[in-house]
């Protein structure tokens, strides 16, 4: 249990070490962040309704812990591409495998 608990104030130490760094970054000039989630599938990746609220407070943590007003955007990096539904309108941007192999 010890254990386990200095793991994950370990990971929250390091994730709000992240969220100020971009933060503090002004490489595009669009003030845009883009936040990449990975899912791996063996079809077509379908988002549900708990992952799409798990993404969504990631990226309230992020704006959160980073204390920024740049615009966010949700990249989904999957093998095969992201099955469009209700609870996919969250992602602006998809990369593939195939993407990736170009």
């Amino acid at each position: 249990m010890h254990n386990r608990l200095l793991k994950t104030i370990k990971i929250y130490k390091f994730q709000q070490f992240i969220f100020k760094l971009f933060a503090q970054t002004e490489y595009r000039a669009d003030r845009c962040v883009n936040i990449c989630e990975m899912k791996f599938s063996r079809s077509e990746y379908e988002m549900d309704d708990a992952e799409r609220n798990k993404i969504e407070n990631r990226i309230l943590q992020f704006q959160n812990h980073a204390e920024s007003r740049k615009s966010i955007r949700l990249t989904l990096v999957t093998s095969y591409g992201l099955k469009r539904n209700t609870h996919s309108s969250i992602v602006q941007n998809e990369i593939t495998l195939a993407d990736l192999m170009r």
